[in-house]
């Protein structure tokens, strides 16, 4: 979606399904305040054969949020190597200040190995990307504050968006075929 200040960001990770058509889910809230008002959206395509209709549709439900006010800003965007051993750290360190007024904050991360195996990555060490099953560690001031496990079991598909062609069975790093990749949220 692109956000009121021009910038792009990304709302929904969707891996397509191999060679079936399948509807998804997902929640929105944490985003409320860019789909507010005229709303731009774009989708990020690459496919190896055929094609895929989109259809994308917001239900806004009448609610209370917990809180009156929200803002939403882009930390990372970007891919970032994963496997080399000779560079354990691809993810460059960000300093981030919390307005003042704010009252709480939440990393949204999501990260998945889609897409790597074969790219150009020349140090994807055991095919780290998509099928390696890790641990990433978020430290914050200096101390290891939370750990993704970045490991997802795709049959029965998390979406349920099963009997896929292929190899849609195999447990992946952090996507599933047919299925959004999900957020990992630390308070």
């Amino acid at each position: 979606v692109k956000g009121h200040n021009g910038e792009w960001v990304e709302i929904i990770r969707y891996i397509t399904p191999y060679g079936i058509a399948c509807d998804h889910t997902i929640d929105l809230t944490d985003f409320m305040s860019l789909l507010q008002g005229k709303v731009t959206f774009r989708i990020n395509y690459v496919t190896f054969a055929g094609g895929f209709d989109y259809n994308l549709r917001l239900d806004y439900r009448t609610g209370t949020p917990e809180y009156k006010y929200s803002n939403v800003e882009v930390l990372w965007n970007e891919t970032f190597e994963f496997g080399d051993y000779s560079n354990l750290q691809p993810v460059p360190t960000l300093n981030v200040q919390h307005p003042e007024n704010a009252v709480t904050s939440k990393l949204k991360l999501v990260s998945t190995g889609h897409g790597w195996y074969g790219n150009g990555v020349q140090n994807n060490t055991a095919n780290a990307a998509e099928f390696y099953e890790a641990t990433h560690n978020i430290w914050v001031n200096g101390v290891e504050t939370f750990d993704q496990y970045n490991w997802l079991t795709c049959s029965p598909n998390p979406d349920g968006c099963n009997n896929q062609a292929g190899t849609w069975t195999f447990p992946r790093a952090g996507w599933c075929p047919g299925a959004i990749a999900p957020w990992f949220d630390f308070d």
